[in-house]
């Protein structure tokens, strides 16, 4: 188990033993350069610009504010099983909506 590298990893960024930078980071720093390289979707309760740049530099593939929508994974998870940059859509979720859904 020790040379596992997922397809994908999925955190939150709020978490009981540790949060999800921290997770980001040993990721990032991890000896298998595989694992390095993993994309890491990063979910969160919290609503904020600066969250989304902290997951860039944590090296994360895209933030995703709860409740989560379906079709947004699935776009995101679909984009990534294809090799695509998903930078277009490393924005929280609020940010895409109108001023009147919000």
């Amino acid at each position: 188990l020790d040379d596992y590298v997922p397809s994908l990893v999925v955190t939150d960024i709020e978490m009981p033993r540790s949060s999800g930078f921290e997770l980001m980071s040993r990721i990032r720093q991890h000896r298998i350069e595989a694992l390095r390289n993993v994309p890491v979707v990063v979910i969160s309760s919290l609503y904020d610009h600066e969250l989304a740049s902290m997951v860039k530099s944590f090296g994360g593939t895209c933030a995703l504010t709860k409740p989560l929508e379906r079709a947004r994974i699935q776009m995101i998870v679909r984009c990534i099983e294809r090799g695509e940059a998903v930078t277009d859509h490393l924005l929280i979720d609020q940010e895409l909506q109108s001023p009147n859904d919000r």
